[in-house]
Order: structure tokens, then sequence, then C-alpha cells
């Protein structure tokens, strides 16, 4: 374990002015995955999983080994689930994190590819992992250090996004295929097909909403049928959260995009990266957090 101090640093954005934003980690390696949990804010970054009190001006960083090299992290009640890619070729593995006694103290690994995406279903004790062999794998961690795969869901494609929603999973493969899986049947179907790679995927009130990688950001209806298309130019959507009513999009080229959900158009961009945001998220008393291969992890308001 290694502590350190980093003097927290303000930058207002002067694109837009009225978007102050503060860059509250300027780390080493990319930081790929974060989240906030109360007082704290805990990131990945390489090998290490490392957490800071953000109320703190004079931010006092723990840091602690976790293993692989970190994709995603989850927080699950008193512990922390990571995905990360292993040195050795085509093995991924999940990790949990001990929060209390700051180790980790289980591990599963899969040993036919390398993960790129990934997320947790609390309530049913689900990791789902999709894998670069075409496949998304179930692990059921109820039981751990007992670890049991209770769906392998064959792929015809990568799934870059996988999402749950209503007790279903969605996800998307780059043949530009949207399927929906049903956990009860333990079968897929196919919703919608737009011959795009797929980027991203959310939901809102009264639809789907997807991303691809030639700029669109597509709006679907229940139905997954009739669909409302807002294009971007030279540069496309990595990543979204939903406020209210607006998707907050982070980009390839760095830039953050609010899209009205009414309207269906750009409202605003924030210049706040200068590289590919890769996680964004709506923290508690309304702000933003973003992080991105740039290094940085930064906080914001939507003025």
């Amino acid at each position: 374990m290694r502590n350190y101090r980093i003097t927290l640093f303000l930058m207002l954005a002067t694109t837009l002015g009225v978007n102050a934003q503060e860059t509250i980690v300027n780390g080493s390696f990319t930081i790929r995955d974060f989240f906030e949990e109360q007082d704290s804010i805990f990131y990945i970054e390489k090998r290490d999983v490392k957490y800071f009190n953000k109320n703190e001006q004079d931010l006092a960083f723990e840091e602690y080994f976790i293993g692989g090299y970190g994709l995603k992290i989850f927080n699950n009640y008193n512990e922390i689930v990571s995905i990360s890619n292993e040195f050795e070729q085509n093995v991924s593995s999940v990790r949990f994190f001990n929060k209390k006694e700051k180790e980790v103290k289980e591990v599963f690994y899969y040993k036919q590819g390398k993960s790129i995406d990934a997320l947790l279903i609390p309530e049913k004790k689900y990791v789902l992992i999709s894998t670069n062999d075409k496949k998304i794998t179930v692990i059921d961690f109820g039981d751990k250090p007992a670890f049991k795969i209770v769906q392998e869901i064959s792929l015809n494609s990568l799934a870059r996004s996988i999402y749950y929603h209503n007790k279903n999973l969605y996800y998307a493969t780059d043949l530009g295929e949207i399927y929906q899986f049903n956990f009860r049947t333990q079968k897929s179907e196919l919703i919608h097909s737009c011959k795009e790679k797929i980027t991203n995927l959310n939901f809102y009130n009264d639809g789907l909403i997807f991303t691809t990688i030639q700029g669109k950001i597509v709006f679907l209806g229940l139905d997954f049928k009739a669909s409302t298309i807002v294009k971007i130019k030279n540069n496309f959507i990595l990543n979204t959260t939903i406020d209210k009513d607006n998707l907050v999009c982070g980009t390839f080229k760095g830039e953050i995009l609010v899209v009205s959900l009414k309207n269906r158009e750009i409202t605003n961009q924030l210049n706040y990266h200068n590289r590919s945001v890769l996680s964004i998220t709506k923290g508690i008393e309304n702000y933003f957090y973003s992080s991105g291969i740039d290094k940085t992890l930064k906080k914001w308001k939507l003025e």
C-alpha cells in the first residue's frame, strides 16, 4: 500500500464559460472506470484501485493493488468488483476487493477471451462479461469463493455494449444488431438492426437509445421500430448517462455532448477532455464525473 497526496486544482472551461469544471485526479495512466460512494471516489488505474475523500481540499489518496489490467469496476456493498484483462493472452478476470480488509479476497478467471464490456447485477449476484471470443458469460458469485457459469450466450459478432433493464439483458453487436435476452427462458430475440457498429446502449422512459461508430445517436420507441436520429460529424459516442431530460455523452475525441431528450438535438458541447472519454456518470448534488485516456478524472456541473 502506498499513500500519497495530490493537490486539487481548478481548471475553468474557456470555451463555454458557464460550465466550470475541476480536475480531481491527474494520474499516470488511463482512468477507465470509477464510481462515487458517499464522500469517496473509487477508480481503477491500470493494476490498482485507488480512492479518496472528494470533499478534502488537499486530497489524500489510498492505493491498493488489485491485479490485471483494469477495465471496469462496480460498487457491491462492502466490496469492489473489478473486471480485468490479464497479461496472459486471452485471459480475463473478475476480482472481489474487500473494502474493509483492503485486499482481493476472491478471483474468477475466464480463460477463453479478453473482456470487452461487463456489468454487475447485485440482486442476482451475477457478473456478466462480453469477451472477444464472441460470447457473453453469466457468472454466479453467490457462493464464492465457488463460482458457477450459469449461461454462455454465443454471438455472431463482438458485443461492445451490454445493458440490464427491466430484468432483461440487452446487447449490441458489431453487425449493428440489438438483442434482448430473457433470463427466464434463456433465449435471445433480435429487436433491431441498423447495419452499423454499435458503441453504446441506454434506456429512457419511452424507449431505447443507441449510438454508432458512424456518429449517430438513435432513439427507438418502445416497439423498437420508430426512430429519431441525431448525427454528429467526424466523431462518435463511447458512453452515455441520463440526467432528467438530457442524454449526456462522452465522445471518442474527448468532448462531452448534451442532447435534449425532448427535442432530440444537441444543446451543449463541453471541451473538458483532450482525448477519448471512457466513463461518464451522474453523481450526487447535481455533479457529473468523467474520465478518459487523458489520464484525468473531472468533476463538473451542467448550468
